[in-house]
Formats: C-alpha cells, sequence, structure tokens
C-alpha cells in the first residue's frame, strides 16, 4: 500500500485558500467575543505615589540604597503590604482590606532609598485616594515603629546612667576618706575616671536618642489623578481574540478538510491505494505529455495487442469524454491503428464531434443491424469516431456487444467512452464488453466514495482496472480539446472504406 504523503506548505495554502470563509468567520466572532468582553469588564485606574525612607536621625543620602543601609527597602516594600499598613490605609480610603490589597504593588527603583506605591480603583479618584492612604499609613506606621524603638533604647540608657551614677558617687565616697598617701587611691582614680567616660558616652547617646531627628520618611512625588483607565485594555483584548480567532480558525479549516473526501490533489489518491497513470495537466503541453503517458501505461499493460479498453468516470461530467478522445489520438499518433466508440450517450457524441475533428464512421446502432457491410477498419492515419448511431438515442448494452463484436475482430484497439459510474448502471454493463478498464477521476469533483464505487463496479463484473488519470477540474464540464503541440489529425481525402462495400462506379 502507497505511503500517505507528507502535508506541504502548498498544501496548507490550499486549505487556507478553500476555507477562507471558515477562517475569516471564526476570526471576525473572536474579535467580537473580546470586545464584548472588554465591555464587560469593570475599568480599573491606577495611581502611584513616590515615598523616600530616611533612617532617624541620618542623612536620605544613603549609601548603596536598596539593602545595604540602615534601611532594608525590600524588607519596607513588604511592610507596606502588612495587615497593619493595610487595614489602615483601607479605613482612612473608606474601602475594605482585601480589595485594597488586591490592588497594590510596591517597587524599588535601583540604587535608591524610595518605594513606588500603586494603588487601584475603580474611579480616578478611588485610586487616587487609595495611593494616598496607603503611603500615609505606611510612614505612620514607621513613625510609631521608630518612636517605640526610641522610647525603649531611652529607658535602658537612663537605667544605665543611673546605674553608674550610683557607683560613681560611691567611688568618690571612697576617695573623700582615704588619705593622699593612701595606695588605695590610683585604684580608686582609675576607676573613677573610667565611670565618668562611660556616664558621658550613655549620656551623649540619651541626648541623641531624646532630641533627635522624628521624620523616617516623606512623600516626594504624587499620587496623581489617573487621566484614563488601565485596563481593560481595548487593543490588547482585541488582538487577543483575533488571535483566539484565528487559531480556532485554522483548526476549525483542518479539521472540515481532514473530514472531507473530496479529491483535491494527486497526492491523495496515496489513500486509495491504486496506481495513479498520468495526471494531464490543464495546460496544452502538460495535457500532451499526460495523454502520452497514459497511451504507453496502456499499450505495456496491454502487451501491445489489440485491446478493448473502457474508460469509465468516476464522477458526474464530460471527464470520460475528455480521456477517451484524447488516448484514441495518442495512440493514433504513435501509429497504432484505433476506434474511438462513443458509448455514453448523444451528448457525449455531440461533444466528441464538436471537440475533435475526427472522420465519422456507422454508428454503434448501425453495426449492431450490419455487422459486415458497416464495420470500418482502423488504420494508423488517425482514428475513426464510432458513435452511438444516426438516431439521437442511446444504444442498448445488446446492440453495443453486437458491434464490439464484430468491431473484435478487426486490426486496432478500441477505446469504448462507458460514461460516468455514479449515473447510472449503463457504464457498468459497456464496461464488463472491455478487456480493461481506465477510470477518470476530475480533481475537486469525484469524492473517495465515488472513486472506491467505481472500482467495485468494474470488479463485479470481472474488468481489471488499469489505473486512474486524474484530470483537472475542466474536464468534468467536458472541456474536451486536442492538445496543440499535436499534429492536427489529418481529414481523409475520402469517406472510409467500409468492409464488404462494392468499389465506386460499379
Amino acid at each position: 500500500m502507497s505511503a500517505t504523503p507528507a502535508t506541504t506548505v502548498p498544501d496548507y495554502l490550499g486549505v487556507l485558500r478553500r476555507q477562507w470563509w471558515l477562517l475569516a468567520l471564526l476570526t471576525a466572532a473572536g474579535i467580537a467575543g473580546a470586545q464584548a468582553v472588554a465591555m464587560a469588564v469593570e475599568p480599573s485606574y491606577q495611581a502611584t505615589t513616590a515615598v523616600l525612607v530616611q533612617p532617624a536621625g541620618q542623612d536620605t543620602n544613603v549609601a548603596g540604597g536598596r539593602t545595604q543601609n540602615a534601611v532594608n527597602l525590600d524588607t519596607e516594600a513588604q511592610i507596606v503590604r502588612s495587615d497593619a499598613v493595610l487595614t489602615a490605609a483601607a479605613q482612612a480610603a473608606g474601602t475594605g482590606v482585601a480589595d485594597l490589597a488586591r490592588g497594590v504593588t510596591v517597587e524599588v527603583p535601583a540604587n535608591t532609598a524610595i518605594l513606588r506605591i500603586t494603588a487601584s480603583g475603580a474611579t480616578d479618584r478611588g485610586a487616587q485616594l487609595r495611593a494616598r492612604a496607603l503611603a500615609d499609613a505606611y510612614l505612620t506606621n514607621r513613625s510609631q515603629v521608630a518612636q517605640e524603638l526610641r522610647a525603649s533604647r531611652t529607658e535602658v540608657l537612663a537605667a544605665r546612667i543611673k546605674q553608674l551614677d550610683v557607683v560613681l558617687t560611691s567611688v568618690n565616697r571612697r576617695l573623700a576618706a582615704l588619705r593622699a598617701t593612701s595606695p588605695q587611691r590610683p585604684q580608686l582614680d582609675s576607676q573613677r575616671q573610667s565611670l565618668i567616660s562611660q556616664l558621658n558616652r550613655l549620656s551623649e547617646r540619651h541626648n541623641q536618642l531624646t532630641t533627635g531627628n522624628e521624620r523616617v520618611g516623606w512623600v516626594i512625588a504624587g499620587p496623581l489623578r489617573p487621566a484614563a483607565p488601565t485596563s481593560p485594555d481595548l487593543a490588547l483584548y482585541l488582538a487577543s481574540g483575533a488571535l483566539l480567532g484565528l487559531v480556532g480558525g485554522l483548526v476549525a479549516a483542518t479539521a472540515r478538510e481532514r473530514a472531507s473526501d473530496t479529491l483535491r490533489r494527486v497526492e491523495d489518491l496515496a489513500r486509495a491505494d491504486i496506481p495513479v497513470l498520468a495526471s494531464p495537466g490543464a495546460g496544452r503541453q502538460g495535457a500532451a505529455v499526460g495523454y502520452d503517458r497514459v497511451r504507453n501505461e496502456v499499450m505495456a499493460a496491454v502487451g501491445g495487442r489489440p485491446q478493448v479498453i473502457a474508460v469509465i468516470g468516476a464522477a458526474a461530467g464530460g471527464a470520460s469524454t475528455v480521456v477517451a478522445a484524447n488516448l484514441a489520438v495518442a495512440l493514433s499518433q504513435a501509429g497504432e491503428p484505433a476506434l474511438l466508440v462513443s458509448a455514453a450517450g448523444p451528448d457525449a457524441d455531440r461533444a466528441t464531434c464538436a471537440g475533435f475533428d475526427l472522420p465519422t464512421a456507422p454508428g454503434l446502432v448501425e453495426l449492431a443491424g450490419d455487422p459486415v457491410g458497416a464495420a470500418p477498419r482502423a488504420t494508423a492515419a488517425g482514428p475513426l469516431l464510432i458513435t452511438g448511431g444516426a438516431t439521437d438515442v442511446r444504444p442498448g448494452v445488446a446492440e453495443i456487444r453486437a458491434a464490439l463484436t464484430e468491431l473484435r475482430r478487426r486490426d486496432g484497439h478500441l477505446i469504448v467512452d462507458a460514461g460516468a459510474a455514479v449515473t447510472d448502471a449503463h457504464a457498468q454493463a459497456v464496461a464488463a464488453l472491455a478487456d480493461a478498464a481506465i477510470i477518470v477521476t476530475p480533481l475537486r469533483h469525484t469524492r473517495r466514495r465515488q472513486l472506491a464505487d467505481a472500482r467495485l463496479q468494474l470488479a463485479r463484473v470481472g474488468v481489471p482496472t488499469l489505473g486512474v488519470v486524474v484530470t483537472p477540474a475542466a474536464a468534468a464540464r467536458g472541456a474536451v480539446t486536442v492538445p496543440a503541440t499535436r499534429p492536427a489529425v489529418p481529414k481523409p481525402t475520402r469517406e472510409p472504406q467500409l468492409v464488404g462495400a462494392a468499389p465506386e462506379g460499379r
């Protein structure tokens, strides 16, 4: 069985060309859906404020900024989102803590001591109030923590100073009680100086804590009232909807193409497991080469012996007439005597006569009535056309059988146009009279089940199938032409000599 051909870029382009309307429809639906979703989404505004964070009692131009100064700004960014700060800010802004927390982001610009606090709100004014409330709540919280820490340190220092003052008083009393020459006096003097030095240092630190700068930061920018909502972003929604619609369209188009059983390219016949004799192109040069190849395949299959070859169409239309006529011409051009038998009906007779300049012989009805006197003989000068007969009536199977029986006795190939198998059972009956058959498959007009049905009809009457001839879509409409690259079929200078006829002048 033939392997299924790989899908190439031209194949995908062909799918897009055929299913463009589905692609456009789903893309438009995606855009419309995205617009509807964007209109349903509640608008959101954002306001941003910048807070300079300063350690208590230190210069604001801290070195190292983010984490290498006295204040770790990454930690402070987490404090902004703490429960204590969010609760205080929510009370000030008149909103819920959970609602406020969902729209809060905190950024720390590189090498700075600044927190950028962003808050979201359903209105521009609400977003501005929330950002301001967060900054104020954070600074208040930080100031309270700094004051509590300062008070705790001040208390510890005061207790230590009091303790050292008591010890110093005791040392002074002992020194006052000693004589100037006492050996203990130097030791007590040294202890007294150490205590005084410690008291001075602790007093200085105590003074710094009680009189130092209590400002731990302030707002340096914003929050400004936002001029437009940040979401929904209509352009982003529409682009996303268009992309989703496009992807959905591609999937739907590919699925619809795979679900269809229409034969659109020659490679589709690989799944049918049937040999392709040729695929004559739509152009004149391609048609000539294609039908010459059909002739070569037929000659190789029959071993060069004269045979009756039935040409049967898998789909409705005049495709079998096109191939049968061109095959007869191609055989004649190769020096093989051939007779073209039109058994598909009056319409096929007229199409063949109009499309080809072929000499005609008595029809099938006449041959059936006078097989000896009317039977023509094929010559290599060009094919003879045998139509249904003088009357505009389709000959019956019995008449066709009688005519073909007599024609078999003559030299040359009989190419029988049997018509379309999908139309009626007449094509099967005609094909049953042949030695072999060719199935004609017009692209984009033939379905896989029609091709399978034509093969089954031939198999049931015991006629071997040589293969399939794939034709362009135009062939199904009966566009019968002789390729221009072939020399014109010469017209006979006199009527064909009929077998058994009396010579002229007698």
